[in-house]
């Protein structure tokens, strides 16, 4: 048997994932797009790596307005003031590494660092072309895959992965997943 090195990681428990929203309960998102507003915070201690490797937001409902989607990795920590507290869980169910990451959901006015100072990237923008009104049409669905896209941000000494949505009183889910490695397995 031989698997991706991706793959390698999941089955040897070293990656995670993270949801705002479940199920039957959506999450309830910001509105305008704010530096200070992030629908998800990952905050990735020093002394672990963190790599994203997918996103998934479905916009649940909407009102008016075009919507959009921006993933960035800081090595700025998100240090979250404000929010929902979000569990992770080890992609692995029988868990045999525990999480040296915090995530936060949902975060109000002002309960973030803004991801845009140190070093930073864009890594993954998308967007509704119109109105978004979910009424009786499929909801806009944003996806990034570190394998479909062909890289990805590696953050290490501490930092962050953030995703923003931007559409008026909307609600919906995101997941987000990531590997965590020691900071040795890179230096």
């Amino acid at each position: 048997f031989t698997a991706d090195w991706v793959d390698g990681l999941i089955l040897e428990g070293r990656v995670f994932g993270v949801n705002n929203g479940t199920l039957t309960s959506p999450a309830t998102f910001s509105g305008a797009m704010a530096n200070d507003e992030a629908e998800i915070v990952i905050d990735i201690p020093d002394g672990t790596i963190g790599i994203p490797l997918s996103i998934e937001f479905t916009l649940s409902t909407g009102t008016t307005g075009l919507s959009e989607m921006v993933a960035i990795a800081s090595s700025t920590l998100g240090a979250t003031s404000s929010g929902a507290s979000l569990t992770v869980y080890n992609m692995r169910m029988d868990a045999p590494f525990s999480t040296q990451a915090t995530a936060t959901g949902s975060v109000t006015t002002g309960g973030n660092t803004s991801p845009y100072s140190g070093n930073y990237i864009e890594f993954f923008r998308d967007g509704y072309g119109t109105d978004p009104s979910v009424t009786g049409t499929p909801p806009p669905v944003y996806r990034w895959s570190a394998k479909k896209s062909g890289f990805f941000p590696i953050i290490v000494d501490g930092g962050s992965i953030m995703v923003f949505a931007g559409e008026a009183a909307s609600t919906g889910f995101i997941t987000v997943t990531w590997a965590e490695l020691p900071e040795g397995y890179i230096k």
